[in-house]
């Protein structure tokens, strides 16, 4: 496809063609190429949540501009992050790589105006006896994306030999649950250092991308490429347990100064860690350096203790990779009590705000999490696990994570706090149209809400909910929240919107009353919203679960116009009827409503009254 080639002419412009008699570090037959394995130590790289790991065959080459705070390491190494349950692997021995350390939508970038990302890694033909012979090369590969993705094979010089393989440009949810596309393809190539460029779009869904196979030859490749420079690579974390080793839950610490010195203690380059912890040195002459972290108040170097890693050996189209530990006690979480461990947290932020998520690993095993509670700084709090908060007011806040745990004989207290600065507050610009749909559980006093949105003039892309009795939810539909007893309720949903450059911009909250008559622990009961008025009209479905066909019955109190919609649980409206001026008494509709299996919200209009109810289909 020609849209993703956008940028590439200046990347590449004064680029070295491949030379003639190239020669390869340690020459083998047959290269695993995978995104998250690490050919040097022949082992899969395995991230966790808290702890992903750069890869260090892959780099990005190119990315749109990231929305705050998220920033990219052009030229360095692509993200490892971590399978979970709905994405499945492209290959056996492959992760998935992004541009950010998240498993998240960060931008959409699936329109062809648009910019893609590029991933590159490279490899080597090498030609020990100088004859300029052209080699067989096969190419056996596998590739899965989220949400399209594309492989060519380039030469040194920067032009595209031959597309490998591609996804399909059609968007779905769900990619990585489709078939992996496959190719074997046979190329004829000179000696020389090549490229396999991957191209990646996302449209507004987790993004992240996987290749897994191998390139063959008759005993003519090498791994890195035919680079005469090397490449050092590293992470600097805050080892809050002072083990002396890289635990899941030790933090990230950006914003340090990383120094490349040579033999006589010249400083030749300087890095800076970004957001992730990460710096990294491209382009080194082969040769022995000494990489020294520049320690600031308040930090202690751990490992290695004298914060300098010395006889550094870099080599022709190595990576070498090079971590430092230290420790900040006022950046890890406190405790109180005799308790041992901490809890830390981090959030993926956008314009005004986010989620924050929390990393409860470094509890010892035996403690039992009673409770959770997150003050924001701007006087609101949460007792979510994972919860979603937006700032109306730019500022610096401090956000507090506490967790309160019980091993059977006393209790422990662990609390961490992070300022962070929101830079831009969300806008009440979104033109929301919406309503809060209420269905009442009779049998476990329990109710369901759903945010039906009628029309947007943005995507959604968070909804926020406050059920007023001081607990909250996130998504578009809630499913068995219980009061803690009978009373009014003010129940809100707050929807946040997203603009086309891809950062949350705008908000707007719908609310409804709830009078809740019975008790969570007796059952049994009604609820009724404010502007329900008309208490003799009720309603049910049979069969439900049904395959779309079913029947309405209807019991109205007086004569009123009726209308049926059924709403999927992101509050779109797939199927509506009016069903006209139906008489008062018990009355009888035959629906037929061909939707996919799952569930649904049935709503019927009678005059002023609304009726909600739960809907399966099988």
């Amino acid at each position: 496809m020609n849209f993703k080639k956008m940028l590439l002419s200046a990347l590449f412009a004064g680029a070295v063609v491949a030379q003639v008699g190239a020669q390869c570090p340690s020459p083998v037959s047959s290269l695993v190429i995978s995104t998250g394995y690490d050919p040097g130590s022949s082992s899969v790289l395995n991230p966790t949540a808290g702890n992903p790991l750069p890869d260090p065959m892959w780099r990005l080459m190119q990315s749109p501009a990231p929305p705050p705070p998220w920033n990219v390491t052009i030229g360095g190494p692509a993200w490892v992050i971590a399978k979970y349950s709905s994405w499945d692997a492209a290959g056996s021995t492959s992760q998935y790589i992004n541009a950010f350390n998240t498993s998240s939508s960060v931008l959409d970038n699936w329109n062809s105006g648009t910019i893609p990302y590029i991933f590159e890694r490279e490899f080597c033909i090498c030609d020990p006896n100088g004859l300029g012979t052209s080699y067989n090369v096969n190419f056996d590969l596998r590739l899965h994306a989220d949400n399209w993705a594309e492989v060519e094979l380039v030469d040194n010089g920067g032009t595209v030999i031959t597309n490998l393989l591609s996804q399909p440009f059609s968007y779905t949810t769900a990619n990585f649950l489709n078939p992996t596309n496959n190719a074997n393809v046979n190329q004829s190539l000179t000696p020389g250092t090549y490229t396999l460029r991957l191209y990646l779009r996302n449209k507004s869904v987790a993004m992240g991308v996987a290749l897994d196979g191998t390139i063959s030859s008759p005993g003519l490749l090498s791994d890195a490429g035919c680079n005469p420079e090397g490449t050092i690579v590293g992470v600097k974390y805050n080892d809050c347990d002072q083990s002396g080793t890289i635990s899941a839950g030790d933090p990230f610490v950006q914003g340090i100064n990383i120094e490349l010195k040579d033999g006589s203690g010249t400083v030749v380059q300087t890095a800076t860690t970004d957001q992730y912890g990460v710096y990294f040195f491209n382009n080194v002459t082969p040769g022995t350096y000494t990489v020294e972290e520049v320690l600031t108040a308040g930090w202690t170097a751990v490992s290695p203790a004298s914060g300098i890693h010395t006889g550094v050996s870099v080599v022709a189209a190595g990576v070498t990779t090079l971590d430092f530990l230290n420790y900040n006690p006022d950046e890890c979480g406190s405790q109180g009590g005799p308790c041992e461990g901490f809890v830390t947290f981090n959030g993926e932020m956008r314009q005004c705000g986010g989620q924050f998520i929390a990393d409860l690993s470094n509890i010892p095993g035996g403690q039992q999490v009673v409770s959770t509670l997150w003050t924001f700084g701007d006087q609101t709090s949460s007792n979510e696990l994972n919860p979603y908060h937006y700032y109306e007011v730019p500022g610096n806040y401090t956000v507090c994570l506490e967790v309160l745990t019980f091993d059977g004989e006393q209790c422990c207290t662990y609390e961490h706090c992070v300022s962070i600065t929101i830079e831009e507050a969300c806008e009440e610009a979104c033109e929301f149209n919406a309503e809060v749909l209420v269905n009442y559980n009779e049998r476990d006093c329990t109710y369901d809400f759903v945010a039906a949105v009628n029309y947007a003039g943005v995507p959604v892309t968070n909804w926020f909910w406050d059920f007023g009795d001081g607990t909250s939810g996130i998504g578009s539909t809630i499913s068995g929240h219980q009061f803690p007893g009978p009373g009014t309720y003010n129940v809100c949903v707050t929807l946040f919107g997203v603009a086309v450059e891809g950062r949350d911009c705008c908000f707007e909250t719908f609310c409804v009353k709830v009078d809740v008559d019975c008790n969570p622990c007796e059952g049994g009961g009604k609820a009724k919203r404010e502007a329900v008025e008309e208490p003799g009209n009720s309603m049910m479905f049979y069969p439900n679960p049904s395959d779309g066909e079913f029947t309405l019955q209807l019991e109205l109190a007086d004569e009123a116009p009726v209308a049926i919609e059924i709403i999927d649980l992101k509050g779109a409206v797939l199927y509506q009827e009016d069903l006209g001026v139906v008489n008062a008494g018990s009355n009888n509709f035959r629906i037929g409503a061909e939707l996919p299996s799952g569930m649904y919200i049935a709503k019927v209009t009678a005059g002023e009254e609304q009726m909600n109810h739960r809907l399966m289909i099988k």
